[in-house]
């Protein structure tokens, strides 16, 4: 759905036209719809793909034998056999003063992925902890290494991707010197075949915005042990990763940045951003932004204007990742985000500062499917 709006749009980008421009253009051409009431919404959206039952809140964990590792790595792997050893090689290279261990959960592989764990374990058995389950998805292979976890600091690392040398003395010692909670470092895109892509780049800072300045993806950084004490991924979702901006980031009380590449990441084509696209599941981006705001309030966390900020982003991202779907369902989707954000940020309390993201706001105030529409298609 509206694949020549965005065709449109990416052409007006090139001639380098402002955004408000391309906004005001777009909405000429798009149709405002009737919007139905949250609760026939929500239905409707059930009736298309159902709802997971996961959530991201855990029973405190109560960290044990907590001194034993500076950092735990967590590395959740599924039929991964084409690239883990790349991976768990630049694991066992690391030159640190720190202690480290390595938790490879190897989620029901059918390959030689296993195999080459247990190679590695036999042959590092200070670096690697091999766990082997039925298949749970990211989401349970992730949350079963942080009950495994028994460090001050933890770490996430995808099975395809690999690590710089100073991985672990690079954040650490960042971690440590800045008493942070979370520190991120720089990261390189790399093709499947291995051929450097962008880096993207951070300066090196003591003291930053999480919202402003972190990437949405669990990997690439560090964080305090205890920010997951009650935490896990919601099973069951995709884009699962947004627990990190809901329930981990507001409790960090000091977040850094170095400008370091300390991480490779490999474009994985057959993955959840690429291969969603047009499914119908993909309206769990939906769900999870419900359920992340739902289990905030069973907590009684603290919601910020930060927070306030990131779900109005989150509700363009959600657009984006369900665009390719049928009218009807983005229709649907937009009266439960709507709700959302009255039942979670009322509107005698929040009102964005940010000029762009205050048309989505207005948008989903007003429930103007038209406005919201045009604008996430101009962004």
């Amino acid at each position: 759905m509206y694949s020549k709006f965005r065709i449109v749009n990416k052409i007006m980008k090139l001639c380098k036209i402002p955004q408000n421009v391309r906004y005001n253009t777009l909405s000429l051409f798009i149709k405002n719809n009737y919007v139905p009431t949250d609760i026939e919404a929500f239905s409707f959206l059930k009736s298309i793909s159902s709802y997971p039952t996961g959530s991201s809140i855990n029973e405190d964990r109560g960290i044990s034998d907590k001194d034993k590792y500076n950092l735990s790595i967590i590395i959740p792997a599924y039929n991964a056999d084409k690239f883990i050893t790349q991976c768990l090689d630049s694991i066992s290279k690391q030159i640190t003063t720190y202690r480290f261990q390595a938790i490879v959960v190897n989620d029901g592989s059918t390959d030689e992925t296993l195999k080459i764990i247990e190679e590695f374990e036999r042959k590092y058995p200070k670096i690697f902890k091999c766990i082997t389950q039925e298949n749970k998805g990211f989401s349970g292979a992730r949350n079963t290494g942080l009950d495994y976890v028994n460090s001050e600091y933890l770490a996430f690392v995808d099975s395809d991707d690999i690590v710089s040398v100073d991985f672990v003395e690079m954040l650490l010692a960042n971690a440590y010197k800045n008493s942070a909670d979370i520190v991120e470092g720089s990261y390189q895109k790399v093709k499947e075949n291995g051929h450097l892509q962008k880096a993207l780049i951070h300066k090196n800072r003591n003291s930053v915005d999480p919202y402003d300045n972190l990437y949405g993806y669990p990997w690439g950084k560090i964080y305090r042990t205890e920010l997951f004490n009650n935490v896990k991924f919601p099973e069951g979702f995709w884009y699962e990763d947004t627990v990190g901006m809901y329930r981990i980031w507001p409790k960090a009380k000091k977040v850094s940045t170095i400008s370091s590449v300390i991480y490779y990441y490999r474009i994985n084509n057959s993955g959840i951003t690429f291969s969603s696209r047009g499914k119908k599941k993909a309206i769990d981006s939906v769900y999870v932004t419900k359920q992340l705001l739902e289990d905030c309030a069973e907590l009684q966390e603290e919601i910020t204007y930060s927070l306030y900020d990131f779900t109005l982003y989150q509700m363009a991202m959600n657009f984006h990742r369900i665009r390719l779907l049928d009218k009807e369902i983005l229709i649907n989707a937009f009266s439960v985000m709507s709700k959302l954000l009255d039942e979670y940020f009322p509107a005698n309390k929040f009102n964005t500062k940010s000029q762009q993201l205050k048309i989505i706001q207005d948008s989903l105030r007003k429930r103007d499917y038209k406005m919201f529409v045009s604008y996430c298609l101009s962004m």
